[in-house]
């Protein structure tokens, strides 16, 4: 190509300094060598750094400028054997903004241009999941009459008898289907054919939109996918009575990301309710969003919510009423005085434990050992010696008298002088009695604390429940 040697290898260097900014994750060192290398080295013309150009500015969110780069790509090299990969990357800027018929629009001319079986499958992905979200009616009209290509056709067939039943037109949803060529449809959108096989004879109803937004990455990805699995369940059991469409939202564990699902959502008139997994402070984003479409939070500690807001509705009652109704079970149910509290002294569980020793106090009794300890409860040795102390206390102060209360006196003893010291040498007596360690008082079973409040997380439940055993409490644990 008329380059020598060392300008070659130098664009090589080049190229690996960039490739490996993007595969580390710098994106924005990714971009600004890519650039260098199309503008300075290649003159606007070198398709795989125009491309990877275009992949580092879409992972630093620049959408704007990864489309343009994109459309450049396209216009410049129109039969780039990356023209699939560019298309793709559009795709999932257009997923993003949640433009689900044009997606279809760009990935379905070209989805069997490829040989490659992994490129393929996540391009049927992106196309099925377009179409279970909701593809309008419009656009599958349109790209109906423009298509000849007969999988293409059968996949817009089972886009538009998705979309039939989703609108509760159950006719059209038939007609779309009996036109289906099941037997060149790909694999990955048989599950879809089977399950809109199960509504055929059945009667107009229009689907609702039940939108569920979830930290399904993130610090707190645990709980959101959880929630989800649960979700998941509840489905498959009740498939066949569900007239309902899900969206799954993925706020990535972020308060401001919730914000932008509800006010996004908020313009979609086919969302009849919304189902969340939040924070504490998307939560109160919620309560104070200003739309019309219900609410139905999984869990929140402020159970006043639901009088600010009407659409707001709480689905499990907040850590105050659940600990209130723990200390009026201890008290109230089973009749217990003394009480003692164990905690976590994080926010969260520090809020349960105080509104239990509120609510004692309110029913009169005053807990007899009240202990908090940080972090992971690894070692809460001191905590626990404490309660036992404090359970030792209780123990009632025995009657000196009470050997002898039963003795019967024989009023003839008194006709004699008996020495003690004639049978018993005091000093070898005290010597015999041997004194009780600390050791030793642990072997003994204290019963006087009647039951101890802890209200811990359930990863911290193993550390607890090996430790307390050690220091044999016989007491009912409530939490």
């Amino acid at each position: 190509n008329g380059e020598s040697l060392d300008s070659i290898i130098t664009y090589r260097d080049h190229f690996n300094i960039a490739l490996e900014h993007y595969n580390f994750g710098r994106y924005k060192l990714a971009e600004s060598e890519f650039k260098k290398i199309l503008i300075d080295r290649r003159n606007y013309s070198d398709p795989v750094s125009h491309l990877m150009l275009a992949k580092s500015q879409y992972f630093q969110n620049k959408t704007i400028e990864c489309e343009r780069t994109c459309n450049s790509f396209l216009n410049k090299y129109p039969k780039s054997k990356y023209e699939l990969n560019v298309r793709v990357l559009i795709s999932d800027i257009l997923i993003k903004q949640e433009q689900y018929s044009n997606v279809i629009e760009q990935l379905l001319p070209v989805r069997y241009e490829t040989q490659d079986s992994i490129l393929q499958n996540n391009i049927d992905h992106r196309i099925l999941s377009s179409i279970m979200i909701g593809i309008s009616s419009g656009k599958i009209e349109t790209l109906l009459f423009s298509t000849e290509n007969r999988i293409n056709r059968s996949i817009l067939n089972l886009a538009r008898s998705y979309r039939s039943l989703l609108d509760g037109n159950m006719n059209d949803m038939e007609l779309s289907l009996s036109v289906i060529e099941k037997n060149i449809l790909p694999e990955q959108y048989k599950n879809l054919y089977s399950s809109l096989n199960r509504f055929i004879g059945s009667e107009d109803s229009s689907h609702g939109t039940v939108v569920v937004i979830l930290p399904l990455s993130g610090n707190d990805k645990i709980n959101g996918q959880t929630y989800l699995m649960g979700l998941s369940s509840m489905v498959a059991d009740y498939q066949y009575d569900l007239s309902t469409h899900f969206k799954i939202y993925d706020n990535k564990s972020n308060d401001i990301n919730t914000l932008k699902i509800l006010k996004r959502i908020n313009l979609d008139r086919s969302v009849t309710s919304i189902l969340g997994y939040l924070s504490e402070v998307s939560n109160i984003a919620a309560a104070s969003f200003s739309g019309s479409i219900p609410i139905l939070l999984s869990k929140s500690n402020y159970s006043e919510l639901s009088l600010v807001s009407e659409n707001v509705y709480l689905l499990s009652t907040s850590s105050e009423v659940q600990a209130k109704l723990s200390a009026q079970y201890v008290i109230n149910i089973l009749g217990y005085s003394n009480i003692a509290v164990l905690s976590p002294a994080d926010d969260i569980n520090k809020s349960y434990a105080n509104n239990f020793i509120k609510e004692l106090n309110q029913l009169g009794v005053e807990p007899v050992s009240i202990e908090w300890y940080y972090g992971r409860p690894e070692n809460i040795s001191r905590q626990f010696s404490s309660i036992r102390k404090i359970a030792w206390s209780l123990v009632p102060e025995e009657d000196p008298n009470v050997n002898y209360l039963d003795m019967e006196i024989d009023s003839l003893d008194a006709l004699f002088d008996v020495d003690v010291a004639d049978f018993i040498e005091i000093e070898e007596e005290t010597n015999n009695i041997k004194k009780m360690t600390k050791k030793d008082s642990l072997k003994i079973n204290l019963n006087t604390i009647e039951a101890i409040y802890i209200p811990i997380n359930s990863g911290d439940l193993s550390f607890i429940g090996t430790q307390l055993p050690m220091y044999n409490l016989e007491t009912k644990i409530i939490g």
